[in-house]
């Protein structure tokens, strides 16, 4: 089929989030090809802005349901025929004025999402650049240090039941639902470093206490080194892992030899410039958290408008 800028396609596919399918309008390009799989349509009588945001919202799903039952299914697409489809009931304003401000509202709405959403990416795009800047002043400073002379172990039990935590690609993450022991786990605290054995297992804890798997290895940061460099530079410029995960186990096939961690040599830089972009980095950091949240509070506002503007 070819649709052309402002005509509908109801996509039959159902998935997690969309039980029944979706419904959009061709808006970015003039002219578009679609399988004969979805049904396509113009609309009348209804101001097309409108609908683009009553499909939007799930009321409409009520009435699929009705005409497309459990048992109809065929190969992730519902059994709904074009006809079947056409013949659902929409319950929306009979008022063409009303439909329009309805529109133009949520239009505004979603418009500051969009800005909300391009500001977090260029602030993400602006903090890569000030740590890439950073890098490359450290690497090219040729100045090094080791590893012990910034950490020492830190190995105590959580015999006071920290929370659990894990660590991933974007650092520490609290396990919500456990249901073993933890009195084995390593207690960490502020400023501490945690390491494991995955390619993205490493994480510094700027003000949190809790407790990981004894898998992982805890290090406290001496007084010596300025914690905001460790929490911005000391992932990319430690974690060569070849450097220190190479001893032989007989629990597991690999474990991090302490003694290859502890002499491993960093490059390190504590300039004025460094501390600098250390401090904007944080307030970088500070703003996309605020634009986040905000972002957060309109996309949720978004949803209860489209539950509660229409019927």
């Amino acid at each position: 089929y070819i649709l052309r800028n402002g005509d509908f396609a109801y996509n039959k596919s159902y998935s997690n989030g969309y039980p029944y399918g979706t419904v959009k309008r061709l808006d970015k390009f003039e002219e578009g090809a679609l399988s004969s799989l979805y049904i396509c349509f113009k609309v009348i009588n209804v101001d097309s802005n409108y609908l683009t945001f009553y499909f939007d919202s799930n009321k409409w799903n009520r009435e699929v349901k009705l005409i497309s039952g459990e048992g109809a299914r065929n190969h992730g697409l519902l059994n709904l025929s074009p006809v079947d489809f056409f013949n659902i009931k929409l319950f929306i304003s009979s008022n063409n004025k009303e439909q329009i401000k309805i529109a133009y509202f949520l239009k505004l709405l979603n418009r500051k999402i969009k800005l909300l959403s391009l500001k977090i990416q260029v602030l993400k795009k602006y903090k890569e650049g000030l740590i890439s800047r950073g890098l490359k002043l450290i690497i090219g400073n040729n100045k090094f240090v080791k590893f012990k002379s910034l950490f020492e172990e830190y190995n105590v039990k959580n015999e006071e039941d920290f929370l659990p935590y894990t660590v991933g690609k974007y650092g520490l993450k609290q396990i919500q639902d456990f249901n073993y022991s933890i009195s084995n786990h390593k207690v960490f605290k502020p400023n501490s470093l945690l390491i494991g054995l995955g390619i993205e297992e490493i994480a510094f804890s700027t003000k949190t206490t809790g407790s990981v798997s004894p898998v992982y290895n805890v290090y406290s940061l001496k007084s010596c080194c300025d914690d905001s460099f460790v929490d911005i530079f000391l992932k990319p410029l430690l974690w060569i892992k070849k450097a220190f995960i190479t001893k032989k186990s007989t629990r597991r096939e690999f474990e991090i030899d302490k003694k290859a961690l502890e002499n491993m040599k960093i490059p390190y830089l504590n300039s004025n410039e460094i501390k600098y972009l250390c401090y904007s980095i944080k307030k970088v950091d500070k703003l996309i958290e605020t634009l986040m949240d905000k972002k957060d509070k309109l996309d949720l506002c978004k949803k209860y408008l489209l539950e509660a503007m229409f019927i």
